[in-house]
């Protein structure tokens, strides 16, 4: 123990709930805090209801193709991202890039250099785009698919508009949609047969039960899990067996654990989708979910209070601009070197 030192928690998106839970594992329930409002009045909330995947890409390839930039499109799939990316250059976009957390450091650290930097208009990406970014001059982000629950969606479309000018934050759906982010989110975490034949393994190999990490190949091998996964079920099977409990209760809690956040996860999704279909403002329904109220009017506010998309149209006049190069080569060199 560390005894009660002073601690400062941050969080750009938190619900009451996460803020309750934040406070009661950091034991600081006695707590003075300070919240700023998550609403952005600076970006306008769109919704496009579209009836298929074709029509959804072909729209995203005219959205891409009339928006003011710079721009960022958020993908779930690391395969759509650079696929789109390749779309997009194929039509006409001549300086997009992907960008996603399975590239190399030095790709990764090139694209965001050179979109940081203007020599590019737009990034296809997924969620690993986003933290340490910072350029204030972003004018549109789109999701193409939904995002597992709003406190992400309030984060990715943050990264608009934080120079205060106008910006907009289009979502593309499709039906369906949600089947994506419930599979993602059901992926995560091991299911009730993974744990089963984690535990017939268990029985098979009892003087594992005292260190079971040295046999991670061999029960990923019997169970199918993933590295996340594993790390998942390793971390909670360590922390368990330090109190003493025997294996099948462990294994008991964890079925039990899994499926209250299965049904939290998909909970959140069903948020999303019913803000989808909502036929009352957009910011407002956001807004309610951090117990916060709309204020004023909020110009360009969103698809269903009424909003001119050609306000966040390109000016073909400024599309020849191009940023002055810098030198990316050097600059990346010195951002790879390590700290002493």
């Amino acid at each position: 123990m560390i005894g009660n030192p002073v601690t400062l928690a941050l969080t750009a998106t938190a619900t009451a709930e996460v803020k309750a839970d934040i406070k009661k594992s950091l034991g600081i329930l006695d707590c003075s805090e300070f919240i700023y409002s998550v609403d952005r009045p600076n970006i306008a909330l769109s919704v496009e209801r579209l009836e298929n995947f074709r029509e959804k890409t072909e729209r995203l390839v005219e959205l891409a193709g009339i928006l003011q930039g710079p721009g960022i499109i958020y993908f779930s799939s690391k395969k759509m991202a650079e696929q789109s990316a390749e779309l997009l250059r194929d039509k006409g976009a001549k300086r997009v890039m992907a960008y996603h957390g399975g590239m190399d450091q030095e790709s990764r650290i090139l694209v965001q250099q050179q979109f940081i930097h203007g020599q590019l208009d737009l990034i296809c990406a997924t969620s690993a785009f986003g933290m340490g970014i910072n350029k204030d001059n972003i004018r549109y982000v789109i999701h193409f698919h939904m995002p597992l629950q709003i406190e992400s969606y309030l984060q990715e479309i943050g990264r608009a508009g934080r120079d205060g000018n106008q910006s907009i934050a289009i979502m593309l759906y499709a039906p369906g949609d949600e089947q994506l982010p419930i599979q993602l989110a059901e992926s995560e975490l091991p299911d009730k047969a993974q744990i089963d034949w984690i535990k017939e393994w268990i029985e098979e190999n009892p003087n594992a039960i005292q260190n079971i990490g040295p046999f991670e190949e061999q029960i990923k091998q019997r169970s199918g899990l993933t590295d996340v996964q594993w790390r998942i079920f390793n971390d909670f099977f360590e922390r368990k067996s330090k109190s003493g409990l025997d294996y099948r209760r462990i294994l008991q809690e964890m079925k039990e654990y899994y499926e209250g956040r299965i049904k939290l996860k998909r909970d959140s999704i069903e948020e999303v989708y019913k803000w989808i279909y909502k036929k009352t403002c957009r910011r407002e329904s956001i807004l309610s979910c951090f117990d916060e109220e709309k204020n004023a009017s909020v110009p360009s506010c969103c698809d269903i209070c009424g909003l001119q998309l050609e306000n966040f149209l390109r000016n073909t006049n400024s599309d020849n601009q191009e940023s002055p190069l810098y030198d990316w080569k050097n600059h990346l060199e010195y951002l790879l070197i390590p700290s002493e």
